[in-house]
């Protein structure tokens, strides 16, 4: 596309001398806000598990089996973050996910079982189980599309927020399923729960709730009206729960050698697939919209190669590695400010950001050229 079709009218081209970079504005205010809550609800949280997990299993089992559950967490998280690579969000709203899940949508689980849970275990497992957690889960995904949809760019976006949201609640969950294991059988049965929960299918939950993440994504991308993204969204919840209550169903109804390799892991490598193919749509959005402002003198052909391929960035930081000083953190300076260009080209575009091209294309535009001359100072 060049600059003459675009619906959107590009920037000037970049100018000969470099501009002190402007961030994107967040005010002090909202910032010690966001700060504020993350602590209190990580206070809140330690709290409500050391008097939950204390009353229900013994402080000892129940520190125990914190430190075994911190292992599928590691692991989730490590996953998560390297999706979230590409086009990283604000580290406040990656913090809110998980400890939403943790705790929020935990208790609002708890809540409702001490109120109206069911004896029936079929039921619970393969039906209330996975509507409950699905929905509590969920409204964590929807208050981050809510509150922070300038950071909900797509999908990929989505099943980021998702993940980190089920990751959380794993993990507390983790915490009751180890700590009865450990009391039942000792450490070996909580090997053997560690083994099975932990590392055969710790993305159970990153999954099913990464669905509703991902629905959301996608409206968003679309630029849909609240309602019509609230229409994905309770589309991708059902998703949610149909996968969720399937998982669930094969690990009642069938042997663990036959369900896992039959189900599940064929569940899990179709999740996997999708993953790849969002990312590399997310790098063609990166490339589309970088070589427009290359059009009108921002970039090269070449650096919108070097920024917007996963080769590209390898081989930049690469270089930058072997230059005075070593300049790779100049480097991803640069790489971050270009892709948060592209994206914020890519609302201004679909019309759902009026403040993507009056307030953070001015801002990515400048923060690209600072960059740029940090790479390319003189020694």
């Amino acid at each position: 596309m060049t600059a003459t079709s675009s619906p959107v009218a590009l920037a000037p081209a970049a100018p000969a001398a470099p501009v002190a970079p402007i961030p994107v504005p967040v005010t002090a205010a909202r910032r010690a806000g966001w700060i504020t809550g993350i602590v209190l609800l990580a206070l809140l949280l330690a709290f409500y598990l050391a008097v939950l997990y204390g009353m229900l299993l013994g402080n000892i089992i129940a520190i125990i089996a914190a430190f075994a559950a911190l292992v599928p967490l590691a692991i989730v998280v490590a996953v998560v973050v390297r999706v979230d690579r590409w086009e990283p969000e604000p580290h406040r709203l990656l913090w809110f996910a998980g400890l939403w899940g943790a705790i929020g949508s935990i208790a609002l689980t708890e809540l409702y079982l001490m109120l109206f849970g069911t004896a029936d275990v079929f039921a619970s497992i393969v039906i209330q189980a996975p509507i409950l957690e699905e929905i509590t889960k969920g409204i964590g995904v929807l208050l981050l599309f809510l509150f922070a949809r300038r950071f909900f760019d797509g999908p990929v976006d989505g099943l980021v927020y998702g993940g980190l949201v089920g990751a959380g609640f794993a993990f507390t969950e983790n915490i009751q399923y180890f700590g009865q294991a450990l009391a039942a059988g000792g450490f070996d049965a909580l090997g053997e729960s560690l083994f099975l929960r932990g590392l055969l299918s710790p993305f159970v939950h990153v999954i099913a709730t990464g669905l509703t993440g991902l629905a959301l994504g996608l409206a968003a991308r679309r630029g849909l009206s609240r309602g019509g993204c609230l229409a994905w969204g309770l589309g991708g919840l059902a998703a949610a729960i149909a996968f969720h209550g399937l998982w669930n169903f094969t690990m009642v109804t069938m042997p663990f050698e036959v369900g896992y390799p039959l189900i599940q892991v064929p569940l899990f490598a179709l999740f996997v697939w999708g993953v790849v193919y969002l990312l590399r749509k997310e790098q063609k959005l990166t490339a589309a919209r970088l070589t427009e402002y290359a059009n009108v003198g921002w970039f090269t052909p070449a650096e919108v190669i070097m920024l917007s391929t996963p080769k590209g960035r390898r081989e930049a930081l690469r270089w930058a590695a072997t230059q005075p000083g070593d300049r790779r953190p100049e480097m991803r300076k640069l790489i971050t400010a270009a892709t948060g260009l592209a994206y914020a080209r890519e609302r201004a575009m679909s019309g759902r950001d009026t403040l993507a091209s009056t307030v953070d294309e001015p801002a990515f535009l400048q923060a690209v050229v600072a960059a740029r001359s940090e790479v390319l100072r003189p020694v």
